[in-house]
């Protein structure tokens, strides 16, 4: 199980934090792992993560990306929603560009995913290999 700073009850899978924290007690625990966990960090870094996303949006430029691209995103990411069908919209505005995503499963772990590379490595190959 990956391990997660405060900001990862966020974008975890939820289905992850449930096995890791089935009850109550386990849940606050976790809890009070994680707010300790944080507490280390420089709040400093944090708000700036949080500011400059705030006002970012590029979709008014996406139809001038003339670079091949793909887009890979997890079905159980809580940061970058499927559900909410932002990605489909944007990627047709990409002239060839391609749109992945991998569904959720037992390894999984929401946003934490894009650190497993074994889950989408094989489309970004497929990519790759077909840019020859």
């Amino acid at each position: 199980m990956l391990t997660a700073p405060f900001s990862g009850l966020l974008i975890q899978s939820v289905v992850r934090l449930q096995e890791r924290a089935p009850t109550r007690e386990t849940g606050d625990a976790l809890y009070k792992t994680l707010v300790e966990r944080a507490k280390k960090g420089d709040a400093n870094d944090r708000l700036y993560q949080v500011e400059a996303s705030m006002d970012y949006d590029p979709s008014g430029d996406l139809d001038r990306i003339k670079a091949r691209l793909i887009a890979i995103n997890l079905e159980d990411d809580e940061l970058n929603p499927p559900q909410l069908g932002i990605v489909e919209p944007a990627i047709d505005k990409i002239p060839g560009a391609q749109y992945v995503l991998v569904p959720a499963g037992d390894d999984t772990n929401g946003h934490y995913s894009t650190m497993l590379t074994h889950l989408w490595a094989r489309h970004l190959e497929t990519f790759l290999t077909g840019a020859r």
